[in-house]
């Protein structure tokens, strides 16, 4: 099982194999800080493949954004089983104030 969770702009990640009795330490996968939606819908979204790369997305809320929903898509990997996690990078080509992303 895994979890995220936001704290100071940062989003952390922990697992457990005991059905959430304990966790892991938590994980940080941004390395510079950043306004993270993690309410409603907006959450982060947790994948993991058959070779066990975790794979998370999430959106980047851009302050003071002309229109609601607004924000960019981004995205990071750990490939050693969640001990570390990829550089995250932006998935979103256009301009977020224009095309609504969560």
């Amino acid at each position: 099982m895994w979890i995220g969770y936001v704290s100071d702009k940062y989003l952390y990640l922990q697992s457990s194999v005991d059905q959430g009795k304990t966790f892991s330490p938590a994980v940080k996968v941004n390395s510079v800080q950043e306004v993270i939606a993690a309410r409603d819908e907006s959450r982060p979204k947790i994948g993991i493949d058959k070779q066990g790369t975790i794979y998370v997305t999430w959106t980047s809320d851009i302050p003071n954004a002309k229109e609601r929903h607004n924000g960019n898509i981004r995205f990071s990997r750990s490939t050693d089983g969640g001990k570390t996690f990829s550089e995250p990078g932006t998935v979103n080509d256009e301009n977020p104030e224009v095309a609504g992303h969560r």
